[in-house]
């Protein structure tokens, strides 16, 4: 279990409480996954982190370097939110996300506001296809328990899925997808303030717990890049406004552009 250290805590410091773990070599991502999890007990909301390579996340990645300082392209394309979590078998445990390449198909996405459910997470085990994986784990807050966490993110899915009125999932995977593809004169839609769909789903659930997951900008324009720094960066403002802070651990195995010396 990780626990604070907000006493050994310089103030431009990473956050200690979300920490780099290796990735072993011959090591896919389940088994990063499981070796975690041999020193780490996720606390409550459990959200996923990946950095993929092939066309659509490189254009992903592309697309958030302007909410980086050095405007270098993110190391992340996505991100799900982990409902059924099994300690025993990472494989079997399954997620909840809004992914623009579903192997299935999008189906009739209309009625679930595009939300895509019932995902395997060994749909995400191959280290080559996505080298950067991260565990974000959001704990309840003091007045709540982890159940009532639970609770409380299922029913805001469930109004999440039903509230196209509010945020229009379907109209921003059509936008990105246009992006990504290059089709017709599609700009960068983060330029218009629309985020990435995983991202914005998984900023209204922990929104739904009282949580701003990423504080610096509009969650309308949420995006994994935003959730990394949340969780690597933002950690002092979130003490402050919700003292509560994100958890978890990260491994970053690929970049386009080598850190500058």
């Amino acid at each position: 279990m990780i626990t604070s250290t907000v006493s050994r805590e310089s103030p431009n410091s990473p956050n200690p409480d979300f920490y780099e773990v290796r990735r072993r070599r011959g090591d896919d991502n389940v088994q990063w996954m499981n070796r975690l999890l041999e020193s780490y007990t996720p606390q409550g909301m459990v959200m996923l982190l990946l950095g993929g390579t092939d066309q659509l996340a490189f254009r992903l990645r592309v697309a958030q370097a302007h909410l980086r300082h050095d405007m270098t392209p993110s190391s992340w394309s996505h991100i799900a939110l982990v409902v059924e979590p099994n300690v025993k078998d990472v494989a079997r445990s399954r997620l909840v996300e809004i992914s623009l390449d579903p192997p299935g198909g999008f189906g009739w996405a209309p009625e679930r506001n595009a939300v895509q459910e019932h995902v395997p997470l060994a749909r995400y085990r191959d280290p080559e296809a996505f080298p950067n994986i991260a565990v974000v784990d959001l704990p309840p807050d003091s007045a709540s328990s982890r159940t009532k966490q639970r609770t409380d993110v299922q029913a805001a899915r469930e109004r999440f899925m039903k509230t196209r009125g509010t945020i229009d999932c379907c109209d921003l995977v059509l936008q990105w997808l246009a992006f990504g593809w290059g089709a017709g004169q599609a700009a960068n839609p983060l330029f218009a303030g629309r985020g990435i769909p995983s991202a914005v789903l998984v900023e209204s659930l922990a929104a739904a717990t009282g949580f701003d997951l990423t504080p610096s900008i509009d969650s309308r324009m949420s995006c994994p890049e935003a959730v990394w720094q949340g969780a690597k960066w933002w950690y002092r403002l979130h003490d402050q406004v919700a003292t509560r802070r994100l958890m978890g651990a990260y491994w970053v195995g690929h970049t386009f552009i080598p850190p500058a010396k």
